[in-house]
């Protein structure tokens, strides 16, 4: 993650935080998303991003959310050295979206890469 990109990650994750202590859960996983796109090839803080991800789920009650954000978790960890530096793409890494879904980055995102 370049310093532009470290920026927007730093600024979406604090208005998550932000969201998520509002109850605002919906908007909280829309800047998890934007955390998960910019994180991509970091692997702790892509890790960190499924693990908050996870736990608005389970704020929010969504199993399909918590299954999801669990498997992900697991998977970050154990193929990080495999997939570490990939190029990231507009996936925001939620339950709504597969786990190899190709996405474009978001407008809002365009100017961090």
């Amino acid at each position: 993650m370049n310093k532009k990109q470290q920026q927007g990650y730093d600024l979406y994750y604090r208005s998550a935080k932000k969201n998520l202590k509002k109850g605002n859960y919906q908007q909280a996983m829309t800047d998890l998303g934007y955390c998960h796109i910019l994180s991509k090839n970091s692997y702790l803080q892509h890790l960190k991003i499924h693990w908050r991800m996870l736990l608005v789920g389970f704020k929010n009650g969504n199993l399909k959310e918590v299954r999801v954000q669990m498997f992900r978790c697991f998977m970050a960890f154990a193929t990080a050295p495999m997939l570490a530096g990939t190029q990231p793409n507009g996936n925001p890494g939620d339950s709504n979206h597969g786990f190899f879904d190709k996405l474009t980055i978001p407008e809002i995102l365009q100017e961090y890469f």
